[in-house]
């Protein structure tokens, strides 16, 4: 469904703009600006760099005929990957209903205020992406924090699996 409107709407596509693309060490994560829940997605080193084309200023074919000629064996086609990843978005959207409506923004003109990444940023080591995610503690731990939140209290609020705190019962502030 989402590979057929992408072929035939030949449209300007970028990441909506209440998203971050970064590269995290070795892996690829991409997150809702959200300030209620901290959420990200680990995406595969190709999905990574498919969003990374994504600007805003090119049509989805110029697009799609630069990421064939870059990778003419991948296996998905880049309307494929992209479809995978907005699915994988708009299935697990925020409390606040980040992600909803998929990550990808697609209009007839130009997306003015897109954020343009460079797809060099991307590039990311496939054996080292994979012994990642192998380790169990090391497949959720993030390399630096996507969101920090300042409690003018000792008492933790939340247990956050990226969290390095040291959970002791101390005595509150004053």
């Amino acid at each position: 469904k989402a590979t057929t409107q992408f072929k035939q709407l030949k449209r300007f596509v970028s990441i909506r703009n209440d998203f971050v693309l970064k590269n995290d060490g070795d892996r690829i994560i991409l997150y809702p600006l959200d300030f209620i829940e901290a959420k990200f997605f680990i995406l595969s080193p190709l999905q990574g760099f498919a969003l990374s084309t994504l600007d805003g200023k090119r049509k989805f074919p110029e697009i799609d005929a630069e990421f064939r000629s870059l990778f003419p064996d991948a296996e998905a086609s880049l309307a494929n990957i992209l479809a995978g990843v907005d699915d994988m978005v708009r299935e697990n959207p925020t409390q606040s209903g980040i992600g909803r409506d998929g990550v990808l923004e697609q209009s007839d003109q130009p997306i003015q205020f897109s954020y343009c990444y460079d797809p060099r940023d991307f590039i990311v080591s496939v054996d080292k992406y994979n012994q990642i995610m192998q380790g169990v503690q090391t497949r959720m731990r993030l390399n630096s924090p996507i969101c920090i939140m300042a409690f003018f209290t000792r008492r933790c609020q939340t247990n956050c699996i990226y969290c390095y705190a040291q959970r002791k019962r101390t005595p509150e502030m004053t």
